[in-house]
């Protein structure tokens, strides 16, 4: 007899990642202009896991039994999300 098995749905989220730069000293005005920008990040997985505070995806499926290289994105940075077929 042949089991079905349902893979997990494939995702796209764009979503805000924080910045962090290590240079010692800014100007004040060099310190404006870093303090504008905006890290805007797509990541594509398998739906794994969300709650209120994570979703989780992963990057790579094995069969469909395991997951790889998991990825926790906070939901209050994600702007957008797009089911892929």
């Amino acid at each position: 007899m042949k089991v079905k098995t349902t893979l997990p749905k494939l995702y796209e989220i764009t979503w805000r990642d924080s910045v962090c730069n290590n240079s010692p000293w800014f100007s004040v005005e060099d310190a404006l202009v870093w303090a504008k920008q905006e890290a805007i990040m797509q990541t594509v997985g398998y739906f794994v896991h969300e709650d209120k505070h994570t979703l989780t995806l992963a990057q790579s499926l094995y069969g469909s039994k395991s997951f790889g290289g998991l990825w926790g994105i906070p939901i209050g940075c994600i702007i957008k999300r797009k089911r892929l077929k």
